[in-house]
């Protein structure tokens, strides 16, 4: 067994001086498992996601409470969770999922004010934003506040009510948590916030209406007031990432010692640069930790 792990792992003479799961046939087979662990993976998922899936803690309050922690920060008043607008939210969701879009705009046209409008929202001003594949109401907003267009909805003085939708599904072919957000003010909203300020001699909002669909910057989303929670025995995401990590660490790590052990050695062989095997790997690991960071729009 030793033997077979330094024939493996180690150059020698054995595997001509490189390690043997650096030869282009072991890093196939390598390639091949890996791909088929994640179609396991993937099948499980969907067929069985309370075993190995991806574990969601997401909530309309919470993501209203986060939001408006960052706009107190910049004296800006809070939002108020609007049942039209998590109503629109919510049928916004649900027409993503039905005509498998990831868009502001659906494939049919329709657009974001018509779901606030069918809700019976009279807005002034209005906004929506985008997420999926988040895991919990923090990192959602971290996400927004760390792009300027989300950033510029969250914070934005125009906006007094917002509304959250939290739905669970199948989009482009990939099991995801959607949420969306949806910021609007009306011109009674908009008088009652203007009365406030006055009261405290602050600058009055001018009620001026823009024109219907100037208010879009993507952003985020949340839910009707529901909480999204799943459990899985397995969670699929870290379990991918950590199988991915360990490859692709273990690679770099043995050209690396292979790199030395030439140099040592001085050993001349016809094969790839080493550098570009290298920074090869480190890009795919680079892009492996970004997976299940989630998508906003």
């Amino acid at each position: 067994m030793k033997a077979w792990l330094s024939h493996l792992f180690l150059p020698q003479d054995s595997n001509n001086h490189r390690a043997k799961i650096l030869h282009h046939q072991s890093l196939a087979y390598l390639i091949i498992i890996f791909i088929a662990i994640q179609i396991v993976f993937f099948r499980i998922n969907t067929s069985s996601p309370q075993v190995l899936g991806t574990t969601t803690d997401i909530s309309a309050q919470e993501l209203l409470h986060y939001s408006n922690i960052e706009r107190i920060k910049y004296n800006l008043s809070p939002l108020t969770l609007n049942n039209s607008l998590s109503v629109a939210s919510e049928n916004k969701a649900k027409n993503m999922f039905q005509f498998n879009y990831w868009a502001h705009f659906s494939p049919t046209g329709t657009t974001p004010w018509s779901f606030i409008k069918a809700a019976g929202y009279d807005y002034v001003y209005a906004g929506e934003n985008l997420a999926r594949g988040f895991t919990d109401s923090q990192s959602i907003v971290d996400a927004w506040m760390n792009s300027p267009t989300h950033r510029a909805n969250q914070l934005s003085s125009n906006y007094t009510d917002v509304g959250y939708a939290v739905e669970d599904g199948t989009l482009l072919g990939e099991p995801t948590t959607l949420v969306v957000e949806m910021f609007g003010s009306t011109t009674q909203s908009l008088a009652k916030l203007n009365s406030e300020k006055n009261a405290l001699g602050a600058t009055t909002i001018v009620l001026s209406p823009t024109p219907e669909g100037t208010g879009l910057i993507p952003t985020l989303v949340g839910s009707v007031g529901t909480k999204m929670v799943k459990y899985s025995f397995i969670n699929s995401i870290l379990a991918s990432k950590t199988i991915a990590f360990a490859l692709l660490s273990m690679l770099i790590i043995l050209l690396l010692l292979d790199a030395v052990f030439i140099e040592k050695k001085k050993i001349y062989r016809h094969i790839g640069n080493h550098i570009d095997h290298l920074l090869f790997f480190s890009t795919l690991l680079f892009f492996v930790l970004l997976i299940g960071e989630g998508v906003i729009l």
